[in-house]
């Protein structure tokens, strides 16, 4: 079934619908010719069309494309429409056939299923080749579908159901070739009865990933059940140092080394402990005005007492002393975690997007050679293949995406290694550093640490 401007009902309100259409239709016939398993309904063969005209509709509504509209511009875009095209097109059908062949799988987070009714896109970011995360409905029930290795997301929700299981919930996961598939889990509106116990239960989820090294731990990425947490997103669970000297490089910054052993995790508190609690924001900092702060009364006076401390420090000391007396076990974890993938962030995701914009102002050739020389320019010499990567990435419409293992200190893309000895440590030696370092008086110092992060943003570097 082919997509239609009328079953969608798509208003004609740019220049360019009809050439996002021809695509879009063009992607049809590559995604359904001879397809034959699983079953999928007519219904969710309209909506996964429609994926691709949303995509293709926010690739061309970048800045610079609103003002070439109609224009022959667009003519000169029409290859990077047709890679960004085929490689959806190659991903909905690799999803199909890794469904089909994991369909037993499935059984167990559905309780078996027929029929997929429908696929949503998540509208996270698009990686090797435009893949992204999906919600797939059966008749049997939904689930997420992650178009990566999940071998870490397994290993976190072993670790979790062996030694954290009274303040987490990690989401069941079985593993494929090169994705895994998901239990879909609702978030709770909290309660504002078990609002300290949430708190504590924070305070030890935040121990546990200072332990790790984690990075992109912020509330985006965090659900809520009942007085658990729930993190959904655990490709950086893990995580390695990067070296001092390019960690200035890309941040543009000198930075002394206490400065620069707080940020090698971008654990911020401030950002994650914003949650719904029977519609109204609650902040387990008591701060929401984000300034460290409290509103004053409705009646203008000062308050006349400080906040009461939450169970936020109290969670964050107790995990970490559980976690010290048991660091053999947390070591053995992590050594079975070591060939496990992780992705590592070379920049983040607005530099991205921003090169994105800048990539499109100019005719193809053109536009590549100004980002090529802006990648080089912010990076160190001998990463001269992870900005390659990066260029190939971004003239396909993706995000970069480079990656590493748990005991590796490489950087890889797209099945090849990038650059030998990049991290400073493995994330594996990194975690098993914090473990062999732990003690009262660093317990201070991450308890400093998680007191001054009440002021500041959570926001990426």
């Amino acid at each position: 079934m082919l997509l239609t401007r009328e079953c969608l009902n798509i208003p004609e309100t740019r220049d360019y619908s009809a050439l996002i259409l021809k695509y879009t239709q063009q992607a049809e016939r590559l995604i359904w010719a001879d397809h034959k398993e699983p079953e999928v309904s007519d219904d969710a063969k309209i909506v996964i069309s429609y994926l691709l005209f949303s995509r293709l509709e926010d690739l061309l509504s970048k800045g610079p494309y609103r003002f070439y509209a109609g224009q022959p511009y667009f003519l000169r875009r029409e290859p990077l429409l047709a890679r960004f095209t085929a490689d959806y097109a190659a991903f909905i059908r690799e999803t199909l056939e890794n469904l089909n062949a994991m369909r037993g799988e499935i059984s167990g987070l559905t309780g078996g299923w027929r029929t997929i009714t429908g696929i949503r896109d998540c509208g996270g970011d698009q990686h090797n080749r435009g893949r992204c995360t999906l919600v797939v409905e059966t008749d049997g029930g939904r689930f997420v579908y992650k178009p990566r290795d999940c071998a870490v997301d397994r290993w976190f929700m072993e670790l979790a159901d062996a030694f954290c299981s009274d303040y987490l919930y990690v989401p069941r996961v079985v593993t494929g070739r090169n994705c895994g598939l998901f239990e879909y889990v609702e978030s709770t509106e909290a309660d504002a009865r078990r609002g300290e116990a949430f708190s504590y239960n924070l305070g030890r989820f935040c121990a546990l990933v200072r332990m790790l090294g984690s990075v992109d731990q912020h509330r985006e990425n965090l659900l809520v059940k009942d007085e658990k947490v729930v993190p959904v997103d655990l490709e950086t669970i893990l995580a390695p140092r990067e070296r001092l000297d390019f960690f200035a490089r890309s941040t543009g910054k000198d930075y002394t080394p206490a400065e620069y052993e707080r940020l090698q995790t971008s654990l911020r508190p401030s950002a994650l402990l914003y949650f719904e609690i029977r519609g109204e924001p609650f902040s387990i900092l008591h701060d929401p005005l984000g300034e460290g702060r409290t509103p004053p009364p409705a009646d203008g006076r000062q308050n006349d007492k400080e906040e009461k401390p939450t169970g936020l420090e109290a969670g964050f000391t107790a995990e970490y002393r559980r976690i010290w007396a048991n660091k053999a076990l947390y070591a053995a974890e992590l050594c079975r975690a070591s060939d496990c993938r992780i992705r590592t962030v070379i920049r983040n995701t607005r530099q991205y997007d921003a090169m994105l914009d800048l990539l499109f102002r100019d005719t193809e050739v053109a536009g590549e050679e100004n980002i090529l020389r802006l990648l080089r320019a912010d990076t160190v010499p001998d990463l001269e293949a992870v900005c390659t990567g990066e260029l190939e990435g971004l003239s396909r419409g993706d995000i970069p995406y480079f990656y590493t293992e748990v005991g590796s200190k490489d950087i890889c893309c797209d099945g090849e290694t990038a650059v030998r000895d990049f991290f400073e440590m493995s994330a594996a030696e990194q975690a098993l550093h914090r473990l062999d370092t732990a003690g009262e008086a660093e317990l201070e110092y991450e308890l400093r640490l998680l007191r001054r992060t009440k002021e500041e943003d959570g926001s990426d570097r």
